[in-house]
């Protein structure tokens, strides 16, 4: 696969598991990410495949009950306080019960909303085989 390849929303929004309108209003919102993005009517947004990578990973987050306001507000966070300019990239976050947490290394845990560091047992998704899914997914639809 063409690492400089560019996607088209419908694929993005298959891949990641939501509607299109959906992605279309995370894009909006400054919330999902978009290599090539358009204002008005009749034009087409294009996306890299880290798009699509950060894309499924709040489409599987949103899957699993994360809600997707806190999410936002923790995204939030993570840029302005902890300087991370890719969060759903990086593949540290953690939701548990309803609160998001960061993982900031193999031993402190973040709780975002209230800046305090926890331990817990933990959920985490797999960026790296969350990103080999998507890249199987994209090869078969783009076929």
């Amino acid at each position: 696969m063409d690492s400089g390849a560019i996607y088209r929303g419908a694929l993005v929004a298959q891949v990641a598991g939501v509607p299109l309108r959906t992605l279309q209003r995370w894009i909006v919102d400054g919330f999902a990410p978009c290599a090539k993005d358009v204002k008005g009517t009749g034009n087409k947004r294009r996306f890299t495949f880290g798009d699509i990578v950060r894309a499924k990973a709040l489409g599987e987050l949103r899957a699993k009950g994360a809600d997707v306001r806190t999410l936002k507000r923790a995204v939030a966070i993570l840029a302005a306080e902890y300087g991370e300019g890719d969060p759903l990239g990086e593949g540290r976050l953690v939701v548990l019960q309803g609160r998001v947490y960061w993982r900031e290394d193999d031993k402190a845990v973040v709780d975002l909303l209230r800046g305090q560091r926890v331990i817990k047992d933990l959920i985490l998704v797999d960026m790296g085989e969350l990103a080999q899914e998507a890249r199987a997914k994209v090869e078969a639809l783009a076929a």
